[in-house]
């Protein structure tokens, strides 16, 4: 007999084999997969989320206030960290092995006929997913762009576009006004969208696509005031009022100055559902300042959310973010010039169709040596590569080769008064967490 764990393995097997599709943007395949089974994302509402950074904590910020609140919360997001269960969750918790296994058997001769990507068929499942397990909202996070994202057959009760800069120029174009038109595929005719972006130029192409579609268009910068009263690396302590609310001391255990933004974005989406009162399946929207709280200083218990200013040692400081274009950088590196020790040292390694050179030099600001390494994945840009990069640069840099031996070789450098930062991929974080066990 084959045991469950050979079938589960096979299954995922079976769906990293489909990378070699690569990146297929369109929502033709991912139409005729949920038709096949009667179109499950039209049984649950939605809301959907766009943005070159944020996207994740502002999608984990409210799939945690929704959970605090009592609702069925479904959370859809990538890439992941450990596992590819994680990018599938209800309430924190992972969708299961076994129903994984259940659905990718369920579409599998689809996927085949069809030929979908791996991103198709995960967000196949996880639409299918939510539909059997009847959530009350789900908070869906695109995974490239947003016009084209096979996530974009939704029709949510509310967008966001957290912000936007310049990240996979090859598929958005290079320009910050090409790409915000992509990430503005997710306005959808009459529903009311929230966005962070202050770019003059992006903001002018929001503005315009929200006409079009008679879509309301709420800036985050004009509806929310928020001050900071304390920045952390692992939480933070704002004061904020918003249209409907007024919070003298909000709590977020997410912590470092970049969630800023992402606080503001998530409590103005809260305000503007509640005015809209939609009717969810079967229940009422009805969240109290409480909910608002419990879920703000709660979000990796509600949500199991990591990888963002993750602390997974104290002494010495180790902290992983997965930080993978230039703008996500410069947010990173100015959290740590300002919350960090003043000395410590770099892991990083990237995939190589990301703007390596762009986030070295970020880095670089920092002063401190760079320990280069390479993930376990085709994409990745190899750590001898970043090496050159960095003496090119006259950046002070090491070859670590892979996560596990770059960490190694950092610690044994670094006294315990120092910092160690392991970035620039999500790949190389998840190696990183499986290192220390920090799941």
């Amino acid at each position: 007999m084959i045991s469950a764990n050979v079938i589960e393995s096979s299954d995922i097997s079976f769906l990293y084999s489909l990378q070699r599709f690569g990146i297929k943007l369109g929502l033709r395949n991912i139409t005729k997969l949920l038709q096949r089974c009667e179109n499950p994302h039209n049984n649950f509402p939605s809301i959907h989320i766009a943005g070159t950074n944020g996207k994740g904590s502002t999608a984990a910020m409210l799939a945690s206030i929704f959970t605090a609140a009592g609702y069925k919360t479904g959370l859809y997001t990538s890439p992941h960290l450990l596992s590819v269960y994680e990018r599938i969750r209800i309430n924190g918790n992972n969708i299961s092995s076994q129903k994984f296994s259940s659905l990718v058997q369920e579409f599998r001769n689809d996927i085949i006929r069809f030929q979908a990507t791996f991103f198709e068929a995960v967000t196949a499942i996880a639409f299918q997913y939510f539909s059997i397990e009847k959530v009350d909202i789900a908070i869906i996070e695109t995974g490239l762009g947003g016009r084209l994202d096979a996530t974009n057959v939704l029709s949510p009760i509310l967008s966001i576009i957290t912000n936007i800069s310049l990240d996979h120029a090859e598929q958005l174009g290079d320009t910050l006004p090409s790409i915000a038109k992509e990430k503005a595929g997710i306005i959808k005719q009459g529903i009311p969208c929230i966005t962070g972006v202050e770019d003059r130029q992006s903001l002018n192409v929001l503005k315009r696509i929200s006409k079009s579609k008679s879509a309301p268009l709420w800036e985050t910068k004009d509806a929310i005031s928020i001050q900071e009263k304390s920045i952390g690396i692992e939480n933070n302590v704002y004061s904020v009022d918003t249209p409907f609310n007024s919070f003298s001391r909000l709590n977020v255990s997410l912590g470092g100055y970049f969630q800023t933004q992402n606080v503001a974005t998530a409590l103005l989406a809260i305000d503007v559902l509640r005015n809209k009162q939609p009717l969810f399946l079967s229940k009422k929207f009805s969240i109290s300042i409480e909910n608002i709280k419990m879920g703000m200083n709660h979000i990796s218990r509600f949500t199991n959310f990591t990888g963002r200013l993750q602390v997974i040692s104290h002494s010495p400081l180790i902290v992983l973010d997965v930080a993978h274009n230039p703008d996500a950088m410069n947010r990173l590196t100015y959290s740590v010039r300002h919350l960090f020790p003043k000395r410590g040292a770099v892991v990083f390694g990237a995939m190589r169709d990301k703007d390596v050179s762009g986030m070295l030099d970020t880095i670089s600001t920092l002063n401190i040596p760079v320990i280069a390494v390479q993930p376990k994945i085709e994409r990745a840009i190899t750590s001898r590569e970043i090496l050159e990069m960095c003496h090119r640069k006259k950046i002070r840099c090491f070859d670590g080769g892979d996560v596990e031996n770059g960490i190694r070789q950092a610690l044994s450098t670094i006294p315990s008064s120092e910092y160690l930062m392991v970035c620039g991929s999500f790949y190389v974080c998840g190696e990183a967490m499986k290192m220390f066990d920090a799941v």
